[in-house]
């Protein structure tokens, strides 16, 4: 899987840092990346929930293709649809 690292061409300290909230570059570029961006906390919650995911995206937002499946810094996997 494609890390945030490789995606946007950053280091992992450029990615890390904080805007004026809680927010990192990380997350706040990722939110800006798709339509729909949704966060697992681990590869293995994506992997227990990909099926039910994927069939809830085709039931209810059948007009988003898949744009990126993402491991973030802190290993949690991101799903960018657009």
């Amino acid at each position: 899987m494609l890390k945030t690292t490789e995606y946007f061409n950053m280091t992992s300290d450029e990615l890390l840092k904080t805007n004026k909230g809680w927010w990192t570059k990380e997350e706040c570029k990722l939110l800006d990346e798709g339509v729909k961006v949704t966060f697992f906390d681990s590869i293995e919650e994506y992997d227990q929930e990909k099926q039910d995911y994927e069939k809830w995206i085709k039931d209810y937002n059948s007009d988003l293709e898949l744009k990126a499946e993402l491991l973030t810094i802190n290993e949690r996997v991101v799903v960018i649809y657009h």
